[in-house]
C-alpha cells in the first residue's frame, strides 16, 4: 500500500509541476517576453501607474493604483486575479517585482493587496507598472497539500485519503438519527441522509436544475446544529459567493475568507475585512497605525547630512513605529481569532481555505461545491482541515481547465470527486428531481448521462413558451445550417472559430422571437463554445435585443445559470467533419440544460453529425421537437 501512495502522488506531483510550466510558458510568451507597449496594448499591463491611496487591512498594505495615460486600451484583470508591481527606472526592469491580489477594479484604478513585510523601498521612486502575473501562491499550496497527504501516517488524514483512493471503505453510523426535512424530495432527502450518517466520505451527485444548492445548504444547517463548525469551499470565488449567500440568509452565522471574485454588496457583511472593520477594537488598531506612519514620516524627514544624534532619533522614532505596528498586527490577530471561533460556517475557495487566518484550524467537516470542476490537488487543500469531508458536484458537466495538453491526458483531468464516486458508490446519492426545465429539454440530457434517472418536476414539466399550434410552440428546436455555406472562420489573434453567416441567421430568429414574444418579461441568452463567436454576436445583435434581458457569453462562463430562451450556436461548419471543443459532450450537457423554456441550436449537421452524440442529439430533436433546415426559413430564402 504504502508503495502505491507514494507512487500515486508522485505522479500527482509530476502532472502538476507540468501544469504549473505550462502556465509559465504561456505566461512568458504572451507577457514577459513581449515589450511594455504591446502588452499594455493586449490589456495584460497598466504602466505608468501612480499610487494614489494607501491604506492597513488584515496585517495587508492595500496600495491603490491610478494609470495616468492610455485609459482607453482594455484590460484583461479580474477581481481575484494576481499582479505584479515593476519598477523601470532607466528604461530597465527594476531586478526585484512583488506580487499582490486585485481587491477592487475601475477603469482607470485598481486596489492591490500586498503582504505588509514586502513592500520595498523603490515604490517611491516612480515609473512603477503592473502586470497580470501567474498566481504562483495556488501552485503552492497544492504541492504543500500533496505532499501533506502523501506522509499522513497513522491519523484521520491517512484513513480519509485511503478511502478516496479506494484502499478502505467508508463506514456509516446507521444508528443515527436524521429528522426528514420538509423542503427536500425524496432523492435530496436521502443524499442528507447519507451526508449526515458517514463517517468518513460523502457525494452528493447533482445533475443540473435538481436543487444541490438548496440541499447542501440544509445539510449544513443539520450540521451546524449539531455543534459542528463548517469549512465551505469550491474552486471558484463565484460559487463560494453563492452559498456564503444562501446560508447567510438562513440566518447561520457565515464568515467569508479570501477575496471574492464578484463581492455583491449583500456580501460585505460577510467578509473578514469587513467584520474587523466593524469590530469595537478596530479603531484602537487604526489609532496606533496612524502613530505608526507619523513616527515613520518624522523618521525619513532625516535624508542627508545629519550627525549621530539625528540618527539616533530616527532610530528611536523607527522603532516606535514598528512596535505600534506589531501591537496593532497582534491586536487584529486577536480580532480574526475571535471572529473565526464565533463562525458557524467558513466559507473560502479551495486555495483560499489555506489563508494564514486559518492555519492549525480543524473542521468537523469540509463542503467541497463543485468539486466536478476542482483539480484534485486543490481539494485535498480543505481536506487537510477536515475530519470528514463531503464532495458535491456533477462529473458530466464541464471538468477542470487544464492548460498543459499532456497532463490532462496523463490523468491530471479526473477529478478527486470522480474517483470517489466510482470507488465509494455507496456513500454517494444523486439527486433526481430536476426543477428547471419542460421534460422534452431535460429528456436527452438525462437519457445520455443519468441513465434514464432524472425526472422533471411538475410545476416545470409543462413549461411552455407559446400555446399549442404556435409554430415556435416546440420546446427544443434545430435550426439546420447543413448545405448553407456557412462556413467557419479562424482568427490567429484569440486562436477560435467564428462563423458569421450563421450569427447572423440566429440574430435574424432571434429577432421575429422577440416580436412574437410581444414585450413578455422573458430571458434570454446566446451562448457558444467559442470565445470569438460571442465576440462577434456582442457587435451585431440589436440595442433593442440587448436590452431583452438579454446575456451573451461562453457555455463555460454561463455554467450554473439558466434563462427561459436559450440559443446555442455550434459555429463549426467544414467538409472534414471537424468539431473541435465540441468533442467534450460535457460542455454540451452544460449548454443543452441551461433553458427553461425553450432550447434553440443552431448549426451544421453535416459537419457535427459525424460524432454520435450530436447524432443522436439531432434524431431525438427530429422525434420530440421541430427540425428545421435554413433554407425551410422565410427570412434565409428573403
Amino acid at each position: 500500500m504504502e508503495a502505491f501512495i507514494q507512487s500515486y502522488f508522485e505522479k500527482l506531483q509530476t502532472l502538476l509541476e507540468e501544469e504549473r510550466k505550462e502556465e509559465i510558458r504561456l505566461y512568458e510568451e504572451i507577457i514577459l517576453k513581449a515589450p511594455i507597449s504591446e502588452r499594455r496594448e493586449q490589456g495584460w499591463t497598466w504602466y505608468p501607474v501612480q499610487i494614489v491611496q494607501q491604506d492597513f487591512i488584515n496585517q495587508s498594505v492595500v496600495l491603490t493604483f491610478e494609470r495616468t495615460t492610455h485609459l482607453d486600451l482594455p484590460t484583461r484583470w479580474q477581481v481575484g486575479n494576481v499582479l505584479t508591481l515593476f519598477s523601470n527606472q532607466q528604461n530597465g526592469r527594476h531586478s526585484e517585482t512583488i506580487s499582490g491580489i486585485i481587491l477592487s477594479l475601475w477603469k482607470e484604478r485598481v486596489k492591490v493587496q500586498f503582504p505588509f513585510d514586502e513592500i520595498p523601498e523603490w515604490i517611491e521612486e516612480g515609473k512603477l507598472g503592473l502586470d497580470m502575473a501567474i498566481d504562483n501562491i495556488s501552485y503552492q499550496e497544492m504541492e504543500k497539500a500533496i505532499r501533506i497527504v502523501s506522509e499522513a501516517h497513522h491519523n484521520r488524514l491517512e484513513k480519509l485519503r485511503n478511502i478516496l483512493l479506494g484502499l478502505q471503505k467508508v463506514s456509516f453510523d446507521t444508528t443515527k438519527f436524521v429528522p426528514e426535512l420538509p423542503l427536500l424530495n425524496t432523492s435530496q432527502q436521502k443524499a442528507v441522509e447519507i451526508a449526515m450518517r458517514a463517517n468518513e466520505i460523502a457525494i452528493v451527485h447533482g445533475p443540473p436544475g435538481t436543487g444541490k444548492t438548496t440541499t447542501l445548504c440544509q445539510l449544513i444547517r443539520l450540521l451546524v446544529q449539531e455543534k459542528k463548525q463548517v469549512l465551505v469551499s469550491a474552486p471558484s470565488n463565484t460559487a463560494v459567493d453563492v452559498l456564503t449567500e444562501r446560508l447567510g440568509d438562513m440566518g447561520l452565522k457565515v464568515l467569508r475568507i479570501g477575496h471574492p471574485s464578484r463581492i455583491q454588496e449583500t456580501l460585505l457583511r460577510y467578509s473578514l475585512d469587513y467584520q474587523i472593520s466593524v469590530h469595537p477594537d478596530t479603531k484602537l488598531i487604526k489609532k496606533w497605525r496612524q502613530q505608526a506612519d507619523e513616527y515613520q514620516k518624522l523618521a525619513y524627514k532625516y535624508k542627508r547630512n545629519f550627525g549621530e544624534n539625528e540618527y539616533q532619533q530616527r532610530k528611536l522614532l523607527l522603532e516606535e513605529a514598528r512596535k505600534l505596528r506589531k501591537d496593532a498586527q497582534q491586536q487584529e490577530k486577536n480580532i480574526i481569532d475571535e471572529l473565526i471561533a464565533k463562525a458557524q460556517v467558513i466559507t473560502a475557495t479551495l486555495v483560499g481555505s489555506a489563508n494564514p487566518v486559518l492555519e492549525n484550524k480543524q473542521f468537523a467537516c469540509a463542503l467541497i461545491d463543485e468539486a466536478a470542476q476542482a483539480l484534485e490537488p486543490a481539494c485535498w487543500i480543505p481536506i487537510l482541515k477536515a475530519e470528514k469531508v463531503i464532495f458535491a458536484g456533477d462529473h458530466h458537466q464541464l471538468p477542470p481547465t487544464i492548460k498543459s495538453i499532456n497532463a490532462a491526458q496523463q490523468g491530471l483531468s479526473v477529478t478527486l470527486f470522480e474517483k470517489a464516486i466510482q470507488k465509494q458508490a455507496e456513500s454517494s446519492q444523486m439527486l433526481s428531481i430536476q426543477y428547471r426545465a419542460n421534460s422534452k429539454i431535460m429528456e436527452f440530457s438525462s437519457r445520455r448521462f443519468y441513465q434514464s434517472q432524472l425526472r422533471a418536476h411538475e410545476t416545470v414539466a409543462h413549461l411552455q413558451l407559446f400555446a399549442e399550434g404556435h409554430p415556435e410552440n416546440s420546446p427544443i428546436t434545430w435550426i439546420d445550417t447543413a448545405g448553407c455555406g456557412f462556413e467557419e472562420q479562424y482568427t490567429n489573434d484569440t486562436k477560435s472559430y467564428f462563423n458569421p453567416k450563421e450569427a447572423h441567421l440566429l440574430h435574424q430568429h432571434l429577432q421575429q422571437l422577440i416580436q412574437q414574444l410581444s414585450s413578455r418579461s422573458i430571458s434570454i441568452a446566446v451562448i457558444s463554445p467559442y470565445k470569438k463567436q460571442v465576440e462577434y454576436f456582442s457587435e451585431i445583435l440589436t440595442k433593442e435585443i440587448q436590452s431583452y434581458s438579454l446575456e451573451i457569453n461562453t457555455i463555460d462562463g454561463f455554467q450554473g445559470q439558466e434563462k427561459d430562451v436559450i440559443y446555442i450556436s455550434l459555429v463549426r461548419s467544414n467538409t472534414d467533419g471537424k468539431i473541435g471543443f465540441l468533442e467534450d459532450i460535457r460542455r454540451m450537457n452544460v449548454a443543452i440544460t441551461r433553458a427553461r423554456y425553450k432550447l434553440i441550436i443552431v448549426g451544421d449537421s453535416a459537419t457535427v453529425g459525424n460524432h454520435s452524440f450530436y447524432r443522436d442529439l439531432l434524431e431525438y430533436i427530429q422525434k420530440e421537437g421541430d427540425y428545421k433546415s435554413a433554407w425551410e426559413l422565410e427570412y434565409f430564402n428573403a
